[in-house]
């Protein structure tokens, strides 16, 4: 999905001009397809994306870190202005709800307006509510209703066998994620998107704030697919 023809706010940003413009600053490519996620989380988000295994495609990480979802994508729009642009790119931002954080004024209001922005700039949003680990869970099994954020990772740890509050968040663990869920006979990819797609129709007229259990991760996720090796 390529970015939306420029609106008149936006004539002169460098994610609407055209490679014949300008030479590229800091992206020396050749022309192909790219996935440039704009992730909030510094290693869960980003290695998981960068671990599938693409052959006719790139995925760019852009890692941020922080509370409000509106600075995230401002910040991700500045960033993408370094970049050169061709038609076959897609931006990914990539954030949670994280309703543990009350310090984040207007939370709610936050989560809904940071979606929109990157949406009317022609982004589309891999987001979860309330955390990514629903991507995860949802390999092994369905979900119906609200949980804790510690009662997803208790899930995990039974599923997993593994303490996943304590180790999850690692470097070494986000790298290994994506085979360790393919090769677990317990974990399935194919159910994880089915259930996750049961979930989106089931709230999809809500606002995003409101969708718990949620995510739209799975859509990423179907996008990467049609570039496995």
């Amino acid at each position: 999905m390529s970015l939306k023809p420029p609106k008149k706010g936006d004539i002169g940003t460098a994610w609407n001009r055209t490679k014949e413009k300008r030479k590229p600053k800091l992206d020396f490519r050749t022309k192909g397809k790219r996935f440039i996620l704009l992730c909030e989380g510094r290693n869960t988000e980003p290695l998981y994306f960068k671990s599938f295994p693409l052959s006719a495609a790139t995925v760019k990480v852009i890692g941020k870190g922080g509370r409000s979802k509106i600075s995230l994508v401002e910040y991700g729009f500045k960033e993408l202005e370094k970049l050169e642009f061709y038609d076959e790119d897609e931006i990914w931002f990539v954030f949670d709800m994280d309703i543990h954080y009350p310090e984040v004024s207007d939370q709610k209001a936050d989560f809904n307006s940071a979606i929109k922005l990157a949406e009317v700039k022609g982004a589309r949003i891999a987001f979860s509510n309330d955390c990514f680990e629903i991507w995860f869970l949802l390999h092994y099994q369905d979900l119906s209703g609200q949980l804790t954020r510690k009662e997803y990772y208790e899930k995990l740890n039974s599923w997993m066998g593994i303490d996943y509050e304590k180790v999850g968040k690692g470097r070494d663990f986000a790298s290994k994620i994506y085979e360790t869920l393919l090769q677990d006979t317990k974990a399935s990819q194919p159910e994880a998107i089915s259930r996750a797609t049961r979930l989106w129709e089931e709230n999809k007229h809500l606002p995003p704030a409101d969708r718990n259990p949620c995510n739209s991760v799975y859509q990423l996720v179907v996008e990467l697919n049609g570039y496995l090796n």
